[in-house]
């Protein structure tokens, strides 16, 4: 009985570190289930936000500004074909709205790369210079000159130089969208990737709980089958020594009574509950028939029980 409470206790221990052991990894496997996706979904978010408050409205930006130059164009040469000031007014109001678009879209490419804010700044070199040549051609006429021949073909010239910059600005911004918009695909792939890895090892640790679930169930119903086999056994046990005409005394190693059946409280004079954890030396063979006094180291019954052997006496 005792080797096999040994070997229960021995398999309960050894089931215990692998039963936290796979607790405390559900426990991480659910954490990082949680975090993870949380962690790459703020990395979606800075990319979208990116794309969607800073390259989109730059993009915006930059074809408004394509509008503006042609709105302007045609005002330029309404003027070349008909030398009339009133075309001035509406051109001027093109050029303030234009310079509220540039002052937004360099603000914006701060944030970009490098390429884009170069752009930007070459297309805003470009539409100052185009912008000082229709000033000149404007200035002639009050000045109490005429249009000078070719005026046309250079204010032509600068506006293509005009849709060429933005041209090169708006192929920069959308290089950078696709960037963005590449980064944010593959975040979002491996947000995937992570979770599913994640489930999988989420699933895992709780199939381990589960086989250590069932081995914990599996000795326990032995332990009780065990416990109650030892209850049986010992009123078993207890039945027979109530039966019997014999005293019996029980007896543990360091001396003590744990047990006396009936015939044992008849004869000894003790009840049960009189005599159970005295020592038995002290208290039936402290003295010996002749009245002197019978020393414990001088006790066969004591160095019976020490010694784990039998003794039998007439006594």
């Amino acid at each position: 009985m005792s080797d096999e409470r040994s070997n229960m206790a021995e398999r309960i221990g050894t089931a215990t570190p692998r039963g936290l052991w796979a607790l405390g990894f559900v426990v991480l496997s659910l954490a990082a289930l949680v975090a993870a996706p949380w962690y790459f979904e703020q990395r979606v978010d800075v990319v979208q936000t990116r794309i969607t408050e800073v390259l989109e409205p730059a993009s915006r930006l930059s074809s408004n500004l394509q509008q503006l130059k042609a709105r302007q164009l045609a005002r330029m040469e309404g003027y070349l074909a008909t030398e009339d000031p009133a075309f001035r007014i509406p051109y001027n109001a093109a050029i303030t709205t234009e310079d509220s678009v540039l002052a937004e879209l360099r603000v914006l490419a701060s944030e970009l790369d490098v390429e884009v804010f170069e752009r930007v700044a070459r297309l805003t070199a470009a539409s100052i210079d185009w912008r000082l040549l229709n000033q000149r051609i404007f200035d002639r006429q009050f000045e109490g000159f005429g249009i000078e021949p070719g005026s046309r073909e250079r204010v032509v010239r600068g506006y293509e130089a005009l849709l060429s910059a933005t041209d090169a600005l708006d192929a920069a911004i959308r290089a950078e969208v696709a960037v963005g918009q590449a980064a944010m695909e593959r975040e979002r792939v491996t947000r995937a990737r992570v979770t599913y890895a994640l489930a999988l090892f989420a699933l895992l640790s709780t199939a381990i709980v589960a086989r250590v679930g069932y081995r914990y169930r599996d000795i326990t119903f032995e332990a009780e089958r065990r416990r109650k086999d030892a209850v049986r056994s010992r009123r078993e046990i207890d039945a027979l020594l109530e039966a019997t005409s014999d005293g019996v005394l029980g007896v543990d190693l360091s001396g003590r009574c744990i047990s006396l059946n009936r015939a044992g409280v008849q004869l000894l004079g003790y009840t049960e509950r009189e005599i159970i954890g005295r020592d038995v030396h002290d208290t039936l063979f402290h003295t010996l028939p002749s009245g002197e006094p019978h020393p414990r180291e001088a006790s066969l019954v004591v160095q019976a029980i020490e010694r784990g052997e039998p003794l039998e006496s007439e006594d």
